[in-house]
């Protein structure tokens, strides 16, 4: 009962991570469409990226987790 009650607890501070870096990697997309030195662009792009694979790091987690919920 105890580690199902912490699972779910890691679940939930993943989906608020995922959200959170999800609107990050929005806002930094949404800084691409404006006129941007190829320098300042490519460090938005970088940072995206960064975005992106802890999303997918942190998904997978969720989907590990969930699994042992079920």
């Amino acid at each position: 009962p105890m580690k199902a009650k912490q699972l779910e607890e890691r679940c939930a501070a993943i989906e608020a991570e995922i959200e959170k870096l999800e609107s990050e990697a929005a806002a930094l997309d949404a800084q691409l469409m404006t006129q941007l030195m190829p320098d300042d662009a490519r460090k938005i792009v970088d940072a995206a990226a960064v975005k992106r694979s802890a999303i997918e790091k942190l998904t997978t987690e969720w989907e590990e987790i969930s699994e042992q919920l079920a």
